[in-house]
């Protein structure tokens, strides 16, 4: 049993599941194979926590108070696992053991009470204050108790609402390294986030409504914060894609619009099509300026086509006369000189 204990280093747990280990099989085994006590470490009434009793020491020469602790860390922390047990079971006790088995160095008690809380989903604060901890850990144990139970709430309404989750890791590591004023700290953030996110996710469902009608893509810019948790910015993100959104709708309807020859003509060489398709490049990258800037040019080139038409024929008529000016004064000029 000790071969397997040494997954622990403080001594009670060490020491408790060697004796609970051993116990259970000898009442396996039988008395037919078992030799020596199958009893029980025995009590002397001594409050010890557990996580206080010390190495071990050489008992030769110990003092009847050294003799006493000793005698009291067996039989409590025998006690304690026989406790735990009958609060969480067996199994659940044969599953932290199993994790801990596998994880990283040796567990201490703070990473057993973890482990056991996640595997049994109990609140064992009350049993581990009275029984491993000193009385120094109240604050310490009034901290994680606040810590884990936010984290809990806060990743169950993540999950309803179907956000990124693993910015919340970052806070489960602190958490799980009992760094609980930087968990708390980190809590109220996040909870800060997430309360304006879903003070927005009206507006954000309408702006994905919208944006689908339209044939665009959503903007990355917009889905990179919410599964980053940027959301300080995002209430500014949707106002700035509502009005690249607007600025392209209008010049779509433009665009599609059915054009007379006058329109046509005007447009020659332009391109309001390949305008307007930049616009919703630039809407799907999150460049809403840029965007609304090319969606404004796709609808310029329209609304001005006639303008341009007009500017064009007057440009060709202008041609056309100062042609014909110059044909009448080489004819006048020729004539002048005596050429029929």
């Amino acid at each position: 049993a000790h071969l397997w204990s040494d997954i622990y280093d403080k001594r009670w747990l060490a020491e408790g599941f060697a004796n609970l280990i051993a116990l259970k099989t000898a009442a396996i085994l039988g008395s037919g194979i078992v030799r020596g006590g199958t009893d029980p470490p025995e009590g002397n009434g001594l409050a010890l926590r557990l996580d206080e009793w010390g190495d071990v020491t050489s008992l030769i020469a110990a003092s009847p108070d050294e003799e006493a602790v000793e005698q009291a860390g067996y039989d409590r922390s025998y006690r304690f696992l026989r406790l735990l047990e009958d609060t969480v079971g067996l199994e659940a006790l044969q599953a932290v053991n199993a994790a801990l088995s596998q994880g990283k160095g040796q567990a201490d008690s703070q990473r057993f009470l973890d482990a056991l809380e996640d595997a049994s989903g109990q609140n064992l604060d009350a049993q581990f204050q009275t029984w491993v901890f000193p009385d120094s850990f109240v604050p310490l144990l009034a901290q994680r108790r606040q810590a884990r139970d936010r984290l809990a709430a806060l990743s169950a309404a993540v999950a309803a609402d179907g956000l990124e989750a693993s910015p919340l890791e970052a806070i489960r590591e602190e958490i799980d390294a009992w760094r609980f004023e930087e968990a708390l700290a980190a809590l109220d953030e996040a909870e800060t986030g997430l309360k304006a996110y879903l003070e927005l996710k009206g507006d954000l469902s309408s702006l994905r409504e919208a944006v689908e009608d339209a044939g665009l893509s959503f903007p990355r810019t917009i889905e990179e914060a919410i599964a980053g948790w940027r959301f300080a910015g995002l209430e500014g993100l949707i106002g700035d894609a509502e009005d690249a959104l607007a600025a392209y709708t209008r010049a779509r309807e433009r665009v599609d619009e059915r054009r007379g020859l006058w329109q046509r003509i005007g447009l020659l060489f332009r391109d309001p099509q390949g305008a307007l398709d930049t616009a919703a490049a630039d809407f799907a990258a999150g460049d809403f300026e840029s965007s609304v800037r090319n969606s404004n040019r796709a609808f310029d080139m329209i609304h001005g086509a006639g303008d341009a038409a007009l500017v064009r024929l007057l440009i060709v008529l202008g041609g056309v006369v100062a042609l014909a000016a110059g044909v009448s004064a080489i004819i006048w000029f020729q004539r002048r000189r005596g050429f029929p």
